[in-house]
């Protein structure tokens, strides 16, 4: 695997993928955790734009939930940790902040699908602490600083047979690692280039995952530059017990689902 994808993540990637955690109640008094990632597309002086999976903003509790949104940052002494904080009363996929699909509610567990399983979301651009407290005079992510550019014109059938990373916040590590479950890099080569009849393309991945990863950036070299090319949503595997595949949208189809929103 070429080395420039690896440094590529020490450098920007790692910084630019958030972390995106919920904390809730069940109706049964059982306290609910659960985490996914994304990455930051947009960011403006007072919002940023998330890309992630359409399921990582979907399953929630009906009722009060909150939000913390973490990233990584680099500073003089090293990585520090930047944090996001909101509440919702409802499922987020009911607010305004949240864009996805309308076909993806409707066919959700069908794998050919897949590509239907994106969306963005819109967080304030204010950063704070681990507690929820603000942190005066800085932002989540500051418009000026560095990021991986997304390439739309990448679409799937380029992408055939070439070398792929990516990363993402894998939940069963919370177990672990409380209360910040750590970032990890994933290698892998792209096995095939899907092109449903009925629906957005998606490619597969000969590559490892694991649940929280769903939304993570997925990067490759396009003319010898590395940027962002498509975004991971979920492992299939076969029952037998054989190792499965990693299954990837193009970023074509995030860019597609924020233009007709």
């Amino acid at each position: 695997m070429s080395n420039i994808l690896a440094d590529t993540f020490r450098t920007t990637l790692k910084c630019q993928t958030v972390a995106i955690e919920r904390f809730a109640t069940n109706p049964d008094g059982t306290h609910f955790y659960d985490c996914g990632t994304g990455f930051v597309h947009l960011p403006e002086e007072n919002e940023v734009q998330i890309f992630t999976a359409a399921h990582v903003v979907k399953d929630t509790p009906p009722g009060r939930t909150k939000w913390k949104i973490r990233r990584l940052r680099k500073t003089p002494g090293g990585d520090s940790v930047v944090f996001n904080h909101f509440q919702t009363e409802r499922p987020i996929a009911e607010l305004s902040q949240v864009v996805r699909p309308d076909e993806w509610a409707e066919r959700e567990p069908l794998v050919e699908t897949a590509g239907y399983d994106i969306a963005a979301l819109n967080i304030s651009n204010e950063a704070s602490d681990y507690d929820g407290n603000p942190v005066p005079q800085q932002r989540f992510f500051d418009p000026n600083e560095g990021r991986l550019l997304c390439d739309p014109r990448s679409n799937a059938s380029v992408l055939e047979a070439i070398p792929l990373a990516w990363c993402g916040y894998p939940v069963f590590m919370w177990s672990i690692f409380r209360p910040l479950v750590p970032l990890c890099y994933y290698e892998g080569v792209v096995s095939s280039v899907m092109k449903p009849q009925s629906a957005p393309p998606f490619f597969v991945v000969d590559g490892n995952s694991s649940f929280g990863v769903s939304g993570g950036p997925a990067i490759a070299e396009v003319g010898g530059v590395p940027k962002i090319v498509g975004m991971f949503t979920r492992y299939h595997w076969h029952q037998s017990g054989m190792p499965g595949l990693c299954i990837f949208v193009p970023v074509q189809n995030l860019f597609d689902l924020t233009k007709a929103n």
